[in-house]
């Protein structure tokens, strides 16, 4: 079964890697911290401590920049005002929502000049930090998908490693998402799902074999009945990620060395690149 090359495996902990050397580390809760949100804060006292600490330390490196006297004053007040909110959270005496309309008071009197400065100095390092974040959490999905989408196709390839025969045809794939993953093989005809049944009908044949045949049909056809998908808009575009592995049958001159054939990583066949593409699904 003739495949588009691709290059060799995808390995998950690359794309992690590769986000990390380009991104750094992750944010710290401190560069994290949005003074204009204190929602989580409300929830226990417990999240209300770890909103406090992570005011104080965002003062704090806001305060070690400063290069005016006056602006470090106020940033000194401010982190004095996160310590008591942080002791007030431990003691739990008071309700979480009593603590924080105090905060809320103090900001309008005795911080009335000092939150807007350290409001308007963490603003910009907040948002730039949930960027850095949102960017890696995608990663991460990326990574996690790439692995277990090839788990699939590597764990049936595995099975057979003699070959095709009667279960298994010349491609084991496997499609994953955020939170699932499905395998195939080539060479069914089952009943298909309605919406896979119409990503098949703009599909130009140009491969040897039918189109409906392929092993990433059969694990599409899987998804489609797992997410209880009822049309092609329902799947989000980019967001499933597709691996193969093609039997390589042995050549003549393998043959006559005695060879036997192997299995290879491969990308999607003309025919499924079709539909694949359709739906902007990755390959791994």
């Amino acid at each position: 079964m003739r495949a588009n090359p691709r290059p060799k495996r995808v390995v998950a902990q690359n794309v992690k890697n590769a986000a990390q050397n380009l991104l750094g580390g992750p944010p710290s809760s401190a560069e994290l911290f949005d003074p204009a949100d204190s929602t989580a804060a409300a929830t226990s006292h417990a999240a209300l401590k770890e909103w406090a600490e992570a005011g104080r330390q965002a003062a704090l490196a806001l305060s070690k920049k400063a290069e005016l006297n006056s602006v470090n004053e106020a940033l000194e007040l401010v982190t004095k005002k996160f310590t008591s909110v942080y002791s007030q959270a431990i003691s739990a005496q008071q309700p979480t929502s009593e603590i924080l309309a105090d905060f809320e008071e103090w900001k309008g009197n005795e911080g009335y000049e000092a939150w807007p400065l350290f409001e308007k100095g963490q603003k910009g390092i907040s948002v730039k930090a949930k960027e850095k974040k949102a960017a890696q959490d995608q990663a991460k999905v990326a990574a996690d998908c790439i692995s277990r989408a090839q788990g699939r196709a590597l764990a049936k390839r595995d099975l057979y490693p003699a070959g095709p025969d009667g279960d298994v045809g010349t491609v084991c794939s496997g499609l994953a998402d955020a939170t699932g993953a499905w395998g195939g093989t080539s060479g069914h005809h089952g009943t298909l799902h309605a919406v896979m049944e119409e990503l098949l009908s703009s599909v130009q044949k140009v491969e040897k074999w039918p189109p409906r045949v392929c092993g990433e049909v059969q694990a599409m056809n899987k998804y489609l009945n797992a997410r209880n998908i009822q049309s092609i808009k329902d799947i989000p575009k980019g967001s499933l990620y597709s691996h193969a592995e093609t039997w390589k049958w042995p050549d003549a001159k393998s043959e006559k060395l005695g060879l036997n054939g192997k299995w290879i990583s491969r990308g999607a066949c003309d025919n499924c690149k079709q539909w694949l593409d359709r739906i902007e699904a990755n390959y791994c």
